[in-house]
């Protein structure tokens, strides 16, 4: 069987799933599951020019949309998949497609691999572990030194500091920094770029990683949603550094809870759940930032 998907939604009670399958004929069935049970399904064929141009002209008649019904919210942990007529089954998995959205996950590979090739003193920003996930163990303890670095004490905390004044707290330079999450909760992060290079040997390379969209969360910590472009303006000469390369990925859509019309009716195009980026260190700042956290922010980070 060929097959691909190309969305696989959940959204409240209903489950969305679009794609393609030679197993797919027009006007039979198709059944969506969640944990084995066989969901109310409607299903509609779609035209799929691009398939036939690759499989031939029977191709253009394999696109399908099915649309399952749950009588509740789909949990994260339900096992979600598509039936066709003849027995075949698709589960849930990835839809990614490299085409559409280069995947972010590579560059952290190769950011993780740069690290241990090399070796050296390495500093997570935003470094606990809120949920019990950790990055340290991805790192070779033998050849590199692992810190890490966050506003509030607990597990996976060596140093306990706000990013935005990391040169008053460390005197040592790195070779490698990383964050995963959190520069969308820094106040200023242009001063955490700033502070970065400060505490950075020039050459040293940095792995930054957050959301071009995202929900709310962490309030009232949430500023900032970054695209993959929006990297080049905190990471560039004036800053001291240079953007090695940046992606984003992971396509997600965007639904208004109440669609009335007007200008947010149709967002068909998609948003990126994650936006990151490697940079390397060329020379220090040019420019600097003096305002102070503390004079802006006076609630005390309670996540």
């Amino acid at each position: 069987m060929k097959a691909h998907i190309d969305r696989f939604i959940t959204l409240g009670g209903v489950i969305i799933i679009i794609g393609w399958s030679s197993a797919y004929v027009v006007g039979e069935p198709l059944e969506v599951l969640e944990d084995g049970v066989v969901l109310e399904t409607i299903t509609r064929a779609v035209a799929r020019p691009d398939v036939a141009a690759q499989f031939g002209a029977e191709a253009a008649h394999w696109g399908f949309r099915a649309y399952g019904v749950t009588a509740d919210r789909i949990a994260k942990s339900s096992n979600i998949g598509l039936r066709f007529p003849t027995g075949a089954y698709i589960e849930r998995v990835s839809s990614h497609n490299p085409e559409v959205g280069e995947s972010p996950h590579v560059l952290w590979s190769s950011f993780v691999e740069d690290v241990n090739a090399n070796g050296g003193k390495i500093l997570e920003l935003g470094s606990r572990a809120r949920s019990g996930n950790t990055t340290r163990e991805v790192f070779d303890s033998s050849t590199v030194e692992y810190i890490g670095v966050d506003i509030t004490n607990g597990p996976n905390v060596d140093i306990v500091g706000d990013v935005h004044e990391l040169s008053r707290f460390i005197n040592e330079k790195f070779d490698f920094i990383y964050s995963v999450s959190s520069f969308e909760h820094f106040l200023m992060p242009w001063k955490v770029a700033l502070e970065m290079n400060k505490i950075m040997k020039v050459g040293a390379r940095a792995f930054c990683h957050s959301h071009q969209t995202w929900p709310a969360h962490d309030e009232p910590w949430d500023y900032f949603r970054f695209s993959k472009w929006a990297w080049g303006a905190l990471f560039n000469k004036h800053t001291g550094f240079r953007v090695v390369e940046a992606r984003w990925g992971e396509p997600v859509s965007i639904a208004r809870h109440l669609n009335c019309g007007g200008p947010f009716e149709q967002l068909e195009d998609p948003g990126w759940a994650l936006s990151v980026c490697v940079v390397e260190k060329i020379d220090s700042a040019q420019v600097k930032w003096d305002a102070d956290v503390s004079e802006i922010l006076k609630v005390e980070y309670n996540y």
